[in-house]
């Protein structure tokens, strides 16, 4: 078990799989504008926020707030694709029922995609503390989202860990300085061993914790 004050989730690839009803929701609101948006591509772009995708899209500034609202409102349309990650689930709720643990989420996401997902699965009171791509100006791989997420945390970073499952998350805990773990039940394989290999980090067992 990890001894830890606080624990940082992330939220698409770690908590919740949303990869099939972000993918199909940004390919649908690009369509007519993105004639090569793929799944390789969405792959390639994943953990971004949204800002930093539609800029490596080359969708000019000014139009990203109307693509935003256009991917949100097709995602609200695709929640069914969603499914909670249940190890990862039931450990926090264990978590939570010991004194002293502080648990928060640090995610690319927007807010309101976050909101209703955790209202949805009847989790939202095990994260009391959320930071979404709307609460900083800067998203991952900086470091300003788990920055912002530990001052509201009131921690300091070598009293937290944090869970990522994508090259950006990675990057920006360990930028903040904050002890890293993988989560690796929706990633490909080769792409989890090359994070371990390349960042020196390591793959947390859930599933173990819980039967223990």
């Amino acid at each position: 078990m990890l001894v830890s004050k606080g624990f940082i989730f992330d939220f698409d690839g770690v908590l919740f799989d949303t990869q099939r009803a972000n993918y199909l929701a940004y390919k649908s609101s690009l369509d007519g504008f993105v004639a090569d948006f793929n799944q390789d591509t969405y792959r390639r772009l994943r953990g971004l926020d949204y800002r930093q995708m539609y800029a490596a899209l080359n969708i000019p500034e000014h139009l990203f707030s109307e693509f935003r609202q256009r991917k949100q409102e097709n995602y609200r349309q695709l929640m069914d694709h969603i499914r909670p990650n249940p190890e990862v689930i039931r450990w926090i709720r264990r978590l939570t029922q010991t004194d002293g643990h502080l648990v928060g989420i640090c995610s690319s996401a927007s807010g309101v995609n976050i909101d209703a997902i955790l209202q949805s699965f009847e989790c939202a009171e095990l994260f009391p503390v959320r930071v979404s791509s709307d609460d900083v100006e800067n998203g991952k791989p900086d470091a300003e989202p788990y920055r912002l997420c530990l001052q509201r945390l009131g921690l300091s970073a070598d009293q937290a860990v944090a869970f990522e499952d994508s090259e950006t998350g990675v990057q920006s805990a360990l930028a903040a300085g904050i002890q890293t773990k993988l989560v690796t039940t929706f990633m490909k394989k080769e792409e989890a061993e090359d994070l371990q290999k390349r960042y020196a980090v390591s793959v947390y067992d859930f599933e173990r914790e819980c039967d223990l």
